[in-house]
């Protein structure tokens, strides 16, 4: 029987249903707002937020919306289940247009575009799809479950060996034909580490390295947060949490002579351990993110990450080249750490649209990798983390990543200047974990970073967090 058309996801080993297409039935329908419970100290908010409930207003306005994402020309594409109804995405959708973000060191071969492709499902459909994969695959050693916005359907990552077992669950639930591809895929691996030393910079910016709990992380964004206005930052959740709790004191490690300093920066105010009922099960969170406050004394420069020049990666895979300007995705720190002659990064505002693109350009600065640029693969991403967690609505970056990043602030280059002569940027979110190890040139990376976007971290953690 003919196979439809769909994006996979090399080189993970990959089993398409082989039913014929057909329009989604048994029953699946619209998810509709709903609140979960506060009892046992389990977070109250909503199970529908962020990207998935943007696109769902969407799906609402535009006759059979399923999606959309930018093609490697930078062009948007959207996904219609009727392609002949395009007057309402065309009006709808327009400022999206030329917003990939894409580097100005690789230019778009024309002016970017509005295209439409046809997809099965709309996106009120795919979300409730989602769902019910999701419930499905819960006991089926899952790691993974998102929206492909490409292939117009559900991708399923579970353990090497389990890829059966996830099949049998798919049809006994009475999944809709052709509506998910299952992938080979472990755990996402929460990327802190006990051995990398870098220089610091004073005041505080993101990109410096703290410790806490004998680990070390990245200090994603110094913010403001409560009714007082105080300084603090976040960064990964799981770092607060190596420690011994609220309260305890982070540790800022420097080695700019050889010689190992410590100094107290600040303490832990929320570990974003509050957790409530998904699909998935009970342990399920709108984000891996933490708040941490500032000692007295510790100084931070608000909104700003640090700046790198030299690029790294390329996209083939290549890790630590020096200039190939043919396909970069990356910048290396080492031109940059301990640097006063780079203004850093200066946020201007947080991603305004609660709801990334998928193809759109990213950045993170993280204390080992330092300055990575990549393209979103996945907006919808629901991660199964090492620490036990499902992360809800987690965003998927194929861009570079290792450990001691986790914390790192991702941000896209807003194409301007701030009256300080600086880089202005738009927050996005922070990096919590990382996936697909390779090494090259004798240096392990992992080619895929996770990230929480910045309206769930504010939802999960309240405080009134301010990063512009």
């Amino acid at each position: 029987m003919k196979q439809p058309v769909c994006r996979f996801f090399a080189p993970m080993l990959v089993l398409t249903f082989a039913f014929a297409c057909s329009e989604p039935t048994n029953g699946v329908r619209a998810p509709q707002r709903s609140v979960a419970s506060s009892r046992n100290g389990l977070e109250q908010v909503p199970q529908r937020a962020g990207h998935d409930q943007m696109w769902m207003d969407l799906s609402r306005r535009i006759a059979g919306f399923g999606g959309m994402y930018f093609n490697d020309d930078g062009d948007l594409v959207v996904v219609l289940k009727d392609t002949s109804k395009t007057a309402e995405a065309s009006a709808a959708l327009a400022g999206f247009v030329g917003q990939s973000h894409r580097p100005k060191y690789l230019p778009s071969p024309h002016a970017p575009r509005m295209l439409f492709a046809a997809g099965r499902y709309d996106y009120l459909e795919l979300v409730a799809l989602k769902d019910l994969v999701s419930s499905a695959v819960s006991k089926s050693n899952a790691n993974a479950v998102a929206i492909d916005e490409v292939a117009n359907g559900i991708l399923v990552g579970v353990d090497d060996g389990s890829i059966s077992l996830a099949h049998s669950a798919l049809v006994a639930a009475s999944v809709p034909e052709n509506a998910v591809h299952i992938v080979s895929a472990s755990r996402s691996h929460t990327v802190s580490d006990t051995i990398k030393l870098r220089n610091t910079t004073s005041p505080l910016v993101g990109g410096n390295r703290f410790w806490v709990g004998g680990t070390f992380c990245t200090l994603g964004l110094p913010v403001k947060w409560g009714s007082a206005n105080s300084d603090g930052f976040i960064s990964a959740g799981h770092c607060a949490r190596l420690g011994n709790g609220f309260g305890d004191t982070l540790v800022e490690l420097g080695d700019s002579t050889f010689v190992l300093t410590q100094k107290s920066i600040g303490s832990i105010i929320d570990d974003g351990s509050a957790t409530h009922t998904c699909s998935h099960g009970t342990n399920c969170k709108w984000s891996d993110a933490a708040l941490f406050t500032m000692a007295s004394g510790v100084t931070t420069r608000f909104a700003a990450i640090a700046r790198g020049t030299a690029l790294a990666w390329a996209l083939t895979g290549q890790y630590w080249s020096p200039s190939d300007v043919g396909n970069p995705i990356a910048y290396d720190h080492r031109s940059y750490w301990g640097s006063s002659t780079l203004g850093p990064f200066e946020m201007i505002s947080q991603e305004a649209f609660q709801g990334e693109v998928v193809g759109e350009w990213v950045s993170k600065v993280g204390q080992t990798t330092g300055w990575t640029v990549g393209q979103i693969t996945n907006a919808s991403y629901d991660v199964h983390t090492d620490e036990g967690y499902w992360i809800l609505q987690s965003v998927q970056v194929h861009g570079g990543a290792y450990a001691g990043d986790s914390g790192a602030g991702v941000f896209v280059d807003a194409g301007t200047t701030t009256s300080n002569g600086n880089e202005a940027a738009k927050f996005y979110g922070i990096l919590f974990s990382a996936d697909s190890l390779i090494t090259d040139r004798g240096r392990s990376v992992y080619k895929s970073y996770t990230y929480s976007p910045i309206y769930l971290i504010q939802t999960h953690l309240g405080n009134g967090i301010a990063v512009d």
